[in-house]
């Protein structure tokens, strides 16, 4: 047995300005997986991609596997440094302006097309355009094509977290396939990554080839399949079986006997991706403000830590976790007064409690199982709703919920990123999607977003965090604790706070 382990929120802070293959019918990829094939591996996961548009996901990951088929403009590696993608090198302006990206000049998409300065140029115009992701490109200004390998990118204020959001969602798409294509990225994933898309048997396997044009250099693992294993006691089954060589996020239950396993190895860390219980404001009983702060007096976090996650998460009193600015140890989420959440509900109309549908998908499940539970005490009848991925995405994005328990984190240790989407009164499809609207934390979220002196910025965060506590548009529950199981003779592999893993890094 062998477990390694990273220390509790890395120090990963950015400062500011930092310096498909078209499918296959079934079968065609032959016995990849016979016995002794080392260059092959299969990682288990809890759901595949919700989409295969780039510029078109919001959850980790459908990010974290794409990142894998779509090579973005930039990277963000395991220490949060921003490393070349498709850019090679780059440089900006001395006033944050201007940013001018110089593209590799061999790479290829994965139709042997060459990736040049249009390409990059269409998808930051499609990270701005994105119905999805465009929120947290609105200070973008314009892109040019300088030349053939050349991009500038022209932005309206500086913002310091332009470079890991392009890492995360600039995956580089090609111009000549969407102007072939009205309809892109429904059965295909064409990109430049290190990967190419083989097959994708939707609620079973995404299988990939390693692609020959990547412009670094062809990844020792030649051929990957994620496998869906949506309940977590199977995956650790299959993994121990010998079926899987890497399972992502194994549940906490299953941990110490797989720790225990002399064949795995186990990396852990304090994630940056957390989860949280989202109301939605526009229906009853949920647009009064009492029976928000009812539940969120009735559900004991630690509780739920240890129900949940085996005691591995840690509470989250704030959307802010340490590490990012605009955290404050003073700000603590309303205590667990189960008293006082039966004054609230019975203020609010409600001294009987009431029944509403909890929507969740298998990820947390557990969640909302202790949830519901600890609800109960209070009268309050929490039916839960499961979901596969897809249909839970397409719940919140339609606002067709009167609650879900779902996962909200950071690519990059900016606070504007996430706590913009999730306030913000104009974010009702792309994070806000509870509708909650208060002039007052719009008008800071603005102002926060070009803010540059970072006491101002701290202060502006924590007033956020404290009015949206008080109100309880959503609860904060708990930071997630990332793991990955995985054979021994496997190497460069290790948990990551921002649970983005880079498979091209991995060799046996």
């Amino acid at each position: 047995m062998r477990k390694t382990s990273s220390a509790l929120w890395p120090a990963l802070i950015f400062g500011w300005l930092l310096t498909v293959a078209f499918l296959v019918p079934p079968g065609s990829v032959g016995d990849v997986w016979a016995a002794g094939d080392r260059d092959s591996i299969r990682i288990g996961i809890a759901y595949l991609p919700t989409t295969l548009d780039p510029q078109g996901f919001d959850d980790q990951i459908t990010e974290s596997i794409l990142s894998n088929v779509y090579d973005p403009i930039v990277r963000v590696d395991a220490k949060g440094d921003i490393v070349p993608g498709g850019a090679e090198k780059w440089e900006i302006s001395p006033d944050g302006l201007e940013y001018v990206f110089h593209l590799y000049p061999d790479a290829t998409f994965h139709d042997g097309a060459p990736v040049r300065a249009i390409d990059a140029k269409l998808t930051v115009e499609r990270c701005v355009a994105s119905s999805v992701v465009g929120t947290y490109f609105r200070y973008i200004d314009r892109a040019e094509v300088v030349d053939d390998l050349t991009l500038k990118v022209v932005l309206k204020h500086p913002y310091g977290a332009f470079l890991p959001l392009l890492g995360a969602y600039g995956g580089l798409v090609e111009a000549k396939y969407l102007e072939n294509n009205p309809k892109p990225f429904v059965t295909e994933a064409l990109g430049s990554g290190p990967y190419r898309l083989v097959e994708y048997r939707q609620g079973d396997q995404f299988i990939l080839k390693a692609h020959d044009g990547f412009h670094t250099a062809k990844a020792p693992i030649t051929d990957l399949v994620y496998k869906q294993i949506s309940n977590a006691a199977s995956s650790a089954m299959a993994l121990e079986a010998g079926e899987l060589d890497v399972l992502v996020n194994a549940a906490a239950e299953d941990i110490e006997r797989l720790n225990s396993n002399e064949k795995l190895t186990v990396s852990s860390i304090q994630s940056l991706m957390g989860s949280l219980i989202q109301f939605n404001a526009k229906v009853k009983p949920f647009d009064d403000v009492r029976v928000r702060q009812a539940l969120a007096h009735a559900i004991d976090k630690n509780i739920l830590s240890i129900g949940a996650t085996n005691g591995l998460a840690i509470v989250a009193d704030a959307h802010i976790p340490p590490g990012v600015p605009g955290y404050s140890p003073d700000i603590k989420s309303p205590d667990f007064d189960q008293e006082k959440a039966k004054q609230l509900l019975a203020d609010a109309g409600y001294p009987d409690g009431f029944t509403f549908k909890l929507t969740v998908n298998q990820v947390r499940k557990a969640h909302a199982e202790v949830i519901q539970a600890q609800l109960r005490e209070v009268g309050v009848v929490a039916e839960i709703e499961l979901l596969e991925a897809a249909a839970f995405y397409e719940a919140k994005v339609k606002g067709s919920f009167e609650a879900f328990v779902g996962g909200w984190g950071y690519i990059c240790l900016d606070p504007d990123v996430y706590i913009y989407d999730l306030y913000c009164g104009a974010c009702l499809s792309t994070g806000n999607y509870g509708a909650y609207e208060n002039p007052e934390v719009d008008k800071l979220l603005e102002e926060g977003k070009i803010a540059t002196d970072k006491a101002r910025r701290q202060e502006i965060y924590e007033q956020v965090s404290r009015i949206t506590l008080a109100e309880a548009p959503n609860i904060p529950l708990l930071w997630n604790a990332a793991n990955l199981v995985f054979d021994k003779d496997l190497k460069g592999v290790e948990a990551i706070a921002t649970e983005q893993y880079y498979i091209y890094r991995y060799s046996w």
